[in-house]
C-alpha cells in the first residue's frame, strides 16, 4: 500500500498529499491491517479508524508507538486516537439468562 496505492493515488487523483489529510481504516480483518499500517506508518497517517478488530497486545506488538506518548505525538503530529472497549457490555451480556 504504502509503495504502490498511495503514489498511484496520489498521481491520478486530486488530494492533498500530506498526512493530516489522510486516513486509513478497515472492518474486521481489514481493522487489524489497518492497526499495523497506521501504527507503523504515523508519518503518513493522522488519521485510524479501526472497526471490530483485534490486535492481541498492542503494547507489545507496537512499543515505539504506544510505549512513549511524547515521542508518537512529534511523530504523529496531532494524531488522535480513540479505542472504545466493550468488554463489559460483552460479558454482562453472557451472564445474563
Amino acid at each position: 500500500m504504502v509503495q504502490d496505492l498511495i503514489p498511484y493515488i496520489e498521481a491520478n487523483y486530486r488530494t492533498l498529499k500530506d498526512a493530516d489529510h489522510r486516513a486509513i481504516g478497515g472492518l474486521s480483518m481489514g481493522g487489524g491491517q489497518t492497526i499495523q499500517l497506521g501504527f507503523s506508518h504515523p508519518e503518513l497517517f493522522h488519521y485510524i479508524i479501526v472497526m471490530s478488530a483485534g490486535s492481541g497486545n498492542a503494547d507489545t506488538a507496537y512499543p515505539n508507538f504506544v510505549g512513549n506518548a511524547a515521542t508518537t505525538n512529534k511523530t504523529a503530529n496531532g494524531l488522535s486516537t480513540r479505542i472504545i472497549r466493550q468488554t463489559a457490555r460483552v460479558q454482562s451480556r453472557r451472564a445474563s439468562p
